[in-house]
């Protein structure tokens, strides 16, 4: 029953690699075996079998994308060719076959300088800022900006750089003066300045009070003329405010749970007792036929 089992291999002709499936054996006769490189890098001479290699390669030396690198390179053709080729413009009343735009007012020999016009010039999707230049790919506009608006850009950023500094110093200068001036009126106001009264007057008395809310509750409940609106239940006596009347109930007519606390409170009084040394010392009360003692009376 020790059978082992035997799994099926692909091996290359011309050498002694071998496979497990079919599919890696193929790749490796069209890419690998006894085969020049057909990938290489455009900005360097680095060559290679696998096209994985050459994507690793523009990312680990050149720090861009190989698609990033194609569509600079077809642009940079692209450009190269409208330079060498140019645009052949002529004058529609000394030739019948001329091919003009159905845009502008332009016309050319062949169809495939207008074609090239439409596409690049009249139908252009992007465009400069600083001068009429158009294309339909953005790459175009960034060289474009590079090799004629390079220096004029930089020279507005300084200039505006420094129109911000100019104007970020007279704001500093005005604060300066802002402030000094306010520390001159507050120190002219210490010395002696009069300060506008913002207090409220009873018209009845001689009281005033900061805030009025303070001052219709005195009219309310305090002034001479009203009469007190509080009274005790016990008593004929009666109050302006009702903490009067609640202080009048515990003094004359105390309940026998507010005694009890108020003895209480007077037994811990005395029993704190704080002597010379700074230690306490807490007077008991010792039971005069056992030896027991209590904390309150």
């Amino acid at each position: 029953n020790n059978q082992t089992n035997t799994q099926e291999s692909f091996a290359c002709p011309k050498c002694s690699e071998t496979y497990k499936s079919q599919r890696n054996l193929n790749l490796h006769l069209k890419y690998d075996c006894g085969v020049d490189p057909k990938f290489s890098c455009t900005l360097c001479p680095f060559k290679s079998k696998l096209k994985v290699r050459i994507i690793q390669h523009y990312k680990a030396r050149h720090n861009t994308t190989m698609r990033q690198q194609n569509e600079k390179q077809n642009a940079q053709e692209k450009k190269k060719e409208h330079k060498e080729r140019g645009y052949h413009k002529i004058d529609t009343s000394k030739s019948s076959e001329s091919f003009s735009c159905p845009n502008c007012s332009k016309s050319y020999l062949t169809q495939k300088d207008l074609n090239l016009h439409l596409k690049d010039d009249c139908g252009a999707r992007f465009g400069c800022t600083m001068c009429p230049f158009k294309s339909d790919l953005k790459v175009h506009i960034i060289e474009h900006y590079k090799d004629h608006h390079l220096a004029t850009l930089r020279q507005q950023k300084e200039e505006q750089n420094t129109e911000d500094e100019k104007m970020r110093e007279e704001r500093r200068k005005q604060g300066i003066v802002q402030r000094e001036e306010q520390k001159e009126a507050g120190s002219d106001q210490k010395k002696g300045a009069p300060k506008p009264s913002e207090r409220f007057a009873c018209s009845k008395c001689s009281k005033s009070y900061k805030f009025s809310k303070h001052l219709t509750w005195h009219l309310q409940y305090e002034c001479s003329d009203v009469e007190p609106k509080f009274g005790c239940s016990s008593c004929s006596f009666r109050g302006k405010y009702k903490r009067t009347v609640l202080r009048h109930i515990e003094k004359v007519h105390p309940t026998y749970e507010q005694l009890v606390e108020k003895a209480n409170k007077e037994a811990r009084k005395k029993a704190s007792k704080i002597a010379k040394d700074g230690t306490t010392v807490i007077e008991r009360f010792p039971c005069s036929k056992c030896t027991r003692s209590y904390k309150f009376k």
